[in-house]
């Protein structure tokens, strides 16, 4: 969530460090490479990065709900090259990670975990 919330803020300095902090949890969990944090040169890597690590989050989320908040899986149709990519919020007002401040109420509730 906080690098979710960086990303919307367009904040690269503070989703850089959520990134960093993110990516060496996810590692121990999932065989999938991430981009090591110094590869990752602005937002755009970043958001680039956060369409995978939203969909190895929402598995596991899925599986084991580690909050008692519910959570919204959000999509923006746009992301991804227009393919779409998933993320996750504790609020249903959608807040875009993908194009911050420039598209930031694109996309969609799909489903929510209770």
């Amino acid at each position: 969530i906080k690098l979710k919330n960086a990303l919307v803020n367009d904040d690269f300095n503070t989703a850089k460090t959520s990134y960093k902090l993110l990516v060496s949890k996810l590692s121990s969990l999932s065989d999938l490479n991430f981009k090591e944090p110094n590869e990752v040169k602005n937002l755009d890597h970043l958001r680039d990065s956060f369409i995978t690590i939203s969909e190895e989050i929402i598995a596991l989320v899925n599986i084991s709900n580690p909050t008692e908040n519910k959570l919204y899986v959000q999509e923006c149709p746009m992301a991804n090259q227009s393919q779409g990519a998933l993320w996750l919020s504790f609020s249903d007002q959608i807040r875009n990670p993908y194009y911050g401040a420039s598209m930031l109420k694109c996309g969609s509730v799909v489903d929510s975990i209770p």
